[in-house]
């Protein structure tokens, strides 16, 4: 996917600047729910056979762990431009490169979205905040 298509996805979605506003005026207050986001996302990836297959040893995991925690907070951060299409791809295409059905890309964003919800909602988050998040989970 290019940036032209990326741009096209969020003007599809409604994916605006008012929602980066509102995700970055969240990041403070659900940010300290990431480590449970990543340890929980983890357990269950460890927990499941097929998935399990597709991780080399515990050392894989801590990186993978690392890596999923600076997503999360560039959810909360970045500027949903080049650079953070560039990420997505590249973690797209390791998806591809193991072997990963789509299916459990699906779930699993399920589980990190069900999580994010959760914290949003903890913090009063307004309507509009868990939309925007909604939003830029699915791009």
């Amino acid at each position: 996917m290019d940036l032209s298509r990326f741009e096209e996805m969020k003007r599809y979605v409604g994916f605006t600047d008012e929602d980066l506003r509102l995700l970055r005026g969240h990041a403070a207050s659900v940010r300290p729910h990431f480590p449970a986001v990543v340890d929980d996302f983890y357990a269950r990836i460890l927990a499941s056979p097929p998935l399990r297959s597709l991780i080399a040893d515990e050392a894989q995991v801590m990186r993978l762990k690392q890596t999923l925690a600076r997503w999360l907070e560039e959810v909360f951060s970045a500027d949903f431009g080049e650079a953070h299409l560039a990420l997505r791809k590249r973690i797209g295409r390791m998806h591809v490169r193991i072997g990963l059905a789509p299916s459990f890309v699906i779930a699993a964003m399920d589980v990190i979205r069900r999580h994010l919800a959760t914290a949003l909602a903890s913090g009063n988050a307004s309507i509009d905040a868990r939309m925007a998040l909604q939003k830029a989970l699915d791009l």
